[in-house]
């Protein structure tokens, strides 16, 4: 679980930072260090009733309930580190890292709409994370939301344009679910905020198949104006022109 004698001394430096203080902090203190040198041994059982000493010495330390969680994890003791998780959060709502492991357990124990709320609060204080956003599309995904996967793939774009990725995943998924007027919509959005040729080419597609051969000679025009012409366009184009012609 823990690699053997990891920088024990510098670990015996940061907590009494953390934990000096008055007696009882100074004993909780002790009562941790008792339980990381058993981690390190893999005695578990009996770094557990360590670090449970040091807890009741000083029940809002993050640091001690953090180690409870991992140690309770580890043994397969899911409920036991959803309520120390849970607790680490009330203490600090910001711990992006203890949210996203209550996340994955809530995940695990099947508890979907749990886990989305966890992402919530996380998102309030990281809007636009990046891990937080691809674990919301995972849940998203496993729940067969697609609209609201959609949603999210379009804010993970916004935040990291150079994911094209997510732009086919956009279109593919929307087609395949039948939300193709939300795609046409996203896509819409996103071309305001970027000049990437996919969305051009995606929104393309969509008006040729969709009948809408005007908007997707225009678009093509735009494309060829930004990007110059190609054989393969202007056979596009003049197809396009046909097809609106004939229609």
């Amino acid at each position: 679980m823990v690699p053997k004698f990891k920088c024990y001394l510098i670990i015996i430096g940061c907590f009494q930072v953390i934990f000096g203080g008055t007696s009882k902090q100074g004993e909780a203190y002790e009562y941790f260090l008792k339980g990381e040198y058993e981690i390190l041994q893999n005695n578990f059982r009996q770094a557990e009733n360590h670090y449970t000493k040091a807890l009741s010495l000083s029940p809002d330390s993050p640091t001690i309930l953090r180690s409870l969680a991992d140690l309770k994890s580890y043994q397969g003791e899911y409920e036991d580190a959803i309520q120390y998780l849970e607790k680490i959060l009330e203490l600090e709502p910001e711990n992006k890292d203890s949210g996203l492991d209550l996340y994955q357990l809530h995940v695990q124990a099947g508890n979907l709409i749990k886990a989305e709320r966890v992402l919530d609060t996380l998102l309030i204080h990281f809007p636009g994370d990046q891990d937080i956003l691809f674990a919301r599309a995972n849940t998203q995904y496993s729940k067969q939301d697609w609209s609201n996967l959609l949603k999210t793939y379009q804010s993970i774009y916004v935040g990291e344009p150079t994911q094209t990725n997510i732009l086919i995943k956009i279109y593919e998924i929307g087609i395949a679910t039948g939300n193709i007027e939300l795609v046409q919509e996203i896509l819409w959005e996103l071309k305001v905020i970027s000049d990437e040729l996919v969305i051009l080419e995606l929104l393309i597609e969509i008006f040729s198949n969709t009948g809408e051969y005007t908007e997707a000679i225009e678009l093509t025009q735009e494309l060829i104006e930004k990007y110059g012409s190609t054989d393969d366009l202007n056979i596009s184009l003049g197809a396009l022109h046909l097809r609106a012609e004939h229609f």
